[in-house]
């Protein structure tokens, strides 16, 4: 069945007209091929086929189309081992770090904060207004910067999801983890959680205080802060929050459902050894395009240049020049590295520490993620 294909003015007339607070988007150039996941899990092997699950080993019980995500980046896109080994490696140090940012600010702050700064994260960025998701679907990043989509061969797709969401305050950012956090953080509400109406709260200061009180560094103890963290400590400027991306982008986090490979072998049999240990060493990820809420819509995008007032038509509408967000993480990686060595013991493998040296460590977050900088 041929599905509809829209021009631009028509689609944001229908997105429009049916919004609610619950709908939740995302516009792409293209509809790509495989699962619909979060930047974290893409670069690792996937199943070909796409299972239905719907027992309760599921973690948020929201979803019900998975594929299995394994432990190991996709070999096939590189060129020979040696550029296979030296990736899978930088993807581990990245990994470590997001691990440790999780671990000072908490799951929920922690992806959301990486997610802005270039880090990769388990949930997929998405927007609660239309405008957004049709800049996405109608410019492409080229790697300096958004430009307009060249190639119209493919349509540009929006995909639209109904999530019920709940406020937030800083008893929830306290108490959500990874198997207790909802399938929606709304990354905008979740900030104004830290505004501050004084014109001259030291935003950076308060980051310090933070950093301070958990006792970043050696001494942290992550089973001492773990649901106490003093979240009161940070203070952002009202101004700095209404110009920074997440306000801008009116942005969130959608997780995907997910079932541990662990609790899926417990559950049912599974003949082959050599899968069972693919399966318990990896992790079942929902397909958001799957989900029971998600509506997919295609976009003939070559008539942009003919309408005005529906996409923002300097990017730099909802990337600002200066997000303070890429100035108060500064510190985070760098307070880690306080051996005699200069390095940080990154767990590779079977949970053998490698020592990084700082250089090397620079190296692989200024590589492709320049933005990452600010976590030095």
């Amino acid at each position: 069945m041929e599905r509809e294909i829209f021009q631009l003015s028509d689609l944001y007339s229908k997105l429009s007209e049916e919004w609610s607070e619950e709908h939740w988007f995302r516009g792409q150039t293209q509809e790509y091929p495989g699962p619909l996941w979060p930047s974290q899990d893409r670069s690792c092997f996937s199943s070909v086929d796409c299972i239905t699950i719907t027992d309760d080993s599921r973690v948020r019980r929201t979803g019900h189309r998975f594929h299995l995500r394994t432990c190991f980046l996709d070999w096939t896109v590189f060129e020979n081992e040696a550029r296979y080994l030296e990736a899978l490696k930088r993807s581990q140090i990245k990994l470590f770090i997001i691990q440790q940012i999780r671990n000072a600010l908490g799951y929920a702050l922690g992806e959301a904060f990486a997610q802005q700064v270039g880090l990769r994260s388990e949930g997929l960025d998405v927007t609660r207004d239309a405008k957004v998701a049709l800049f996405f679907a109608c410019f492409e990043w080229t790697g300096r910067g958004y430009t307009l989509k060249r190639k119209f061969d493919q349509p540009s797709v929006v995909y639209r999801w109904i999530v019920q969401q709940q406020n937030w305050s800083f008893e929830d950012l306290n108490r959500y983890d990874f198997y207790s956090c909802p399938n929606l953080v709304p990354v905008q509400d979740v900030l104004k959680c830290f505004s501050s109406h004084e014109p001259d709260v030291d935003s950076e200061g308060s980051i310090d205080d933070y950093r301070s009180a958990i006792r970043w560094g050696l001494e942290f103890d992550l089973d001492e802060i773990r649901g106490k963290r003093p979240y009161h400590l940070i203070r952002f400027r009202d101004a700095d929050i209404a110009n920074s991306r997440i306000e801008r982008q009116h942005a969130g986090l959608l997780f995907p459902d997910v079932v541990p490979g662990t609790d899926f072998l417990r559950r049912h049999s599974v003949t082959s050894s050599q899968v069972a240990k693919e399966i318990g060493q990896g992790m079942f990820v929902e397909d958001l395009s799957q989900n029971a809420t998600c509506e997919k819509f295609l976009l003939k995008a070559d008539d942009i240049r003919k309408e005005e007032g529906i996409l923002p038509r300097d990017p730099r509408e909802i990337f600002p020049d200066h997000d303070f967000l890429f100035f108060v993480l500064r510190g985070w990686v760098k307070s880690l590295v306080q051996n005699p060595y200069g390095t940080l013991p990154v767990f590779f493998g079977e949970g053998v520490p490698s020592e990084v040296p700082w250089d090397e460590l620079m190296q692989v977050l200024l590589s492709d993620d320049a933005e990452s900088r600010y976590f030095v």
